[in-house]
């Protein structure tokens, strides 16, 4: 079981991918580090312009429970920066899959991926909606 467990980062990679991050703080970070192993999909945080000018930089998804292998529950941190602002607000998404394990090919089928909840309490409703549609987006979800 444990090593199914490794494999969720890598599949979170594939699910969510990758575009130039939108934090300045976190490019700057990356920038420092030097030369490293190139991940194919850019890595994590990932950040992104919204359509009102914010900037989100999501964090990677965190398993919170896998029960049974069956059914997986991930929680990741996202920082908003509305326009014009300097101090991010941070806030977490909640996101739900059925999945299916081949553990000889070591790989996991997600279906019925979806957002399930959103925390943001320093933020107003139109702002969280704006940030869970661009989630919902980048996990390439359409309900949910």
């Amino acid at each position: 079981m444990r090593r199914t467990v490794f494999l969720l980062p890598l599949i979170f990679s594939l699910v969510l991918p990758a575009t130039s991050v939108a934090n300045p703080q976190t490019a700057q970070r990356s920038a420092r580090r030097g030369p490293s192993i190139q991940q194919p999909d850019g890595g994590w945080p990932r950040g992104y312009s919204l359509p009102s000018e914010a900037q989100i930089v999501i964090f990677q998804p965190q398993v919170a429970a896998w029960e049974e292998q069956k059914h997986m529950v991930a929680l990741a941190a996202i920082s908003y920066v509305a326009k014009g602002e300097t101090k991010p607000t941070l806030g977490t998404i909640k996101i739900e899959a059925d999945t299916s394990v081949a553990l000889e090919q070591r790989l996991i089928k997600f279906s019925t991926l979806k957002i399930t909840e959103a925390n943001f309490q320093a933020l107003s409703k139109d702002q969280t909606r704006e940030i869970v549609r661009k989630s919902k987006k980048q996990f390439h979800l359409k309900n949910g």
